[in-house]
């Protein structure tokens, strides 16, 4: 549970931040279609300084209560100071850092994001608001999967070491390269965050884009066409920040065609600390 204290109102940014009124706000439903094997990624566009953002953060917790780990989640901070600077400094526990990065900028830019909460879904560069997460969503998990992906990781001193398999189990005639990206996230992070109710201390950041084992587009594993039955492995490896909480971290993997960015599979794994 998040823990909240409030301190005080503030309207900062408020303008900046999208609200949807509630009669077009769709509403998820635990009557879903039959799994095929599609695990759907879902990247939350947010900040500390965005009031409304929490507002979003709850409904994915709504929204994985639906779809269980069929729903895989980044949470990625902007490096944009009206959005992401820090409020107040570190505590002596390490916590309230700065979550922002220069690669999550990196796809704000690229997917053309001015105002948060924003989200993402299969990387199709359509931006959603939080309302409309669950008719998206669900769309993608009711497709028939034509890739398996399978990811591992584990954690000796300060590397990370991550495999990953891949089986299509279709053919695939892809619009580009085929690609694979490796993310690497965090969770329980506990910051100071800007709310419509003011500001609240200790409140939980789950996630947390931290950094990348490829490069931001990922590494060509394949060319256009992929056969049914053909199988890739590729491993990978970063060095993770010594603050970071080693037994909260995992490893979002996203296989996704590089011609239009949209994602095949993706999969995630806890990171197995030794």
């Amino acid at each position: 549970m998040r823990q909240i204290l409030i301190i005080s109102i503030s309207l900062l940014i408020f303008t900046a931040c999208d609200i949807i009124p509630e009669n077009e706000r769709e509403k998820p439903s635990e009557n879903l279609p039959t799994w095929k094997g599609q695990y759907v990624l879902l990247e939350d566009f947010t900040g500390v300084r965005c009031v409304n953002c929490p507002a979003a953060a709850e409904q994915i917790e709504v929204l994985k209560g639906v779809f269980g780990d069929k729903l895989i989640v980044v949470g990625l901070h902007p490096q944009t100071s009206a959005f992401n600077r820090p409020i107040g400094n570190p505590d002596s526990n390490g916590n309230n850092r700065d979550l922002s990065n220069a690669q999550a900028e990196e796809f704000r830019e690229f997917f053309g994001i001015e105002s948060l909460p924003k989200g993402i879904i299969m990387q199709k560069k359509e931006l959603l608001e939080k309302d409309q997460f669950y008719s998206e969503v669900i769309q993608h998990y009711a497709r028939n999967a034509i890739a398996l992906l399978d990811v591992s990781a584990n954690l000796t001193d300060s590397t990370v070491t991550i495999t990953n398999s891949i089986t299509f189990t279709d053919n695939y005639d892809g619009q580009g390269n085929t690609n694979l990206s490796l993310i690497i996230v965090e969770d329980s992070i506990l910051v100071t965050q800007l709310t419509p109710d003011g500001v609240v201390q200790n409140y939980r950041q789950d996630h947390v884009f931290r950094k990348m084992a490829t490069p931001i587009w990922g590494n060509q594993i394949a060319g256009s066409k992929i056969a049914k039955n053909s199988t890739f492995n590729y491993g990978g490896s970063a060095t993770i920040a010594g603050e970071w909480k080693r037994n909260y971290l995992g490893v979002v993997a996203i296989l996704f065609d590089n011609g239009t960015k949209e994602v095949i599979q993706a999969a995630y794994t806890h990171i197995i600390h030794k």
